[in-house]
């Protein structure tokens, strides 16, 4: 299982049971130095994380555990529009996160 830090869509239990077949349980966790935004895809406007150098920004969410393949459900989900990357969490976990691509 791999550890996935969700801030938005993702953490809808009804997106998880349309891509995955299943409710995710999770532990709430912050992710410091990340700044939370809109982008708008199409029509409808997501939120979506970037790096900042301001002080004191963070993101809260969630981190629920993977396996492989829902990782692949969900990278096909995220398109290219998203950049999957491991980051460290406040909590010390190490985890993937869908964030702004460079």
């Amino acid at each position: 299982m791999e550890p996935l830090f969700a801030y938005g869509t993702l953490r809808d239990p009804a997106i998880q049971q349309k891509l995955l077949a299943r409710t995710l349980a999770g532990q709430a966790d912050t992710l410091d130095g990340f700044e939370l935004f809109s982008v708008r895809l199409g029509r409808q406007a997501y939120p979506m994380i970037r790096p900042s150098s301001r002080a004191n920004v963070s993101v809260a969410g969630t981190v629920f555990m993977i396996r492989p393949d829902e990782l692949a459900i969900l990278d096909d989900y995220e398109t290219d529009a998203y950049l999957r990357v491991q980051i460290t969490l406040r909590s010390g976990l190490v985890a993937w996160v869908y964030r702004q691509p460079s």
